[in-house]
């Protein structure tokens, strides 16, 4: 195992607060020193075995390399906590949301989820990261699980289609009719679930 005998007294601060940059600023940049240069990388539809092409993957979602630039905008990643999970292990929660403008309608694809890490201990650097989103791995008793890339492909492209129903849900006229404030309000979007939002709303005080 690449976790040490020492690991349950291996300080985890340096690693969260690298994390914690790199969230905030979407991997711009990314902080090579704290992962190992064969550092591997499973989430619903990709699976990656180098620091080079998980770095690679990161910027093309963001739009840093010529055909993320064609294909996407507006990408972003909010952190919601980053936690030790066990020795040599740690997991992050996270939003991932972007727009697809190369298609006329540009829809945007929402993914909550969290990053489970592996820690060598010994250095101190990232040796793999497993992603579950709460739409599609989420199972009975809270139990993240894994699923086959015709699932995970299924997700992302069903909420691509022009009719997608969960962004009726966000954007319906009718949602704004019944509370306009609320529908203007900026959120946080917690969890996106299977047919289900968590948003986190700011306080706000009504006159009626």
């Amino acid at each position: 195992s690449p976790s040490s005998s020492s690991s349950s007294s291996f300080d985890t601060t340096a690693l969260k607060e690298c994390l914690t940059r790199e969230y905030t600023g979407f991997f711009s940049p990314m902080e090579l020193e704290f992962y190992d240069e064969a550092v591997s990388f499973v989430d619903p539809l990709t699976t990656l075995s180098s620091v080079e092409a998980y770095k690679n993957n990161v910027d093309l979602l963001a739009g840093r390399t010529p055909l993320g630039a064609f294909l996407f905008r507006d990408a972003g990643i909010e952190l919601h906590g980053v936690e030790d999970t066990g020795p040599g292990a740690l997991r992050t929660r996270w939003t991932l949301e972007m727009t697809m403008k190369a298609l006329p309608w540009h829809p945007t694809a929402y993914f909550s989820g969290v990053s489970d890490y592996e820690v060598d201990t010994a250095r101190g650097v990232i040796v793999g990261q497993k992603d579950y989103w709460d739409s599609l791995n989420l199972g009975e008793g809270g139990k993240y699980e894994k699923k086959d890339l015709f699932s995970g492909l299924k997700d992302f492209v069903g909420q691509l289609a022009p009719s997608n129903p969960e962004k009726s849900l966000r954007q319906s006229p009718g949602a704004q009719r019944k509370d306009p404030l609320l529908a203007v309000l900026p959120y946080s979007l917690l969890r996106r679930g299977r047919g289900y939002d968590v948003r986190r709303y700011p306080g706000r005080v009504c006159i009626a």
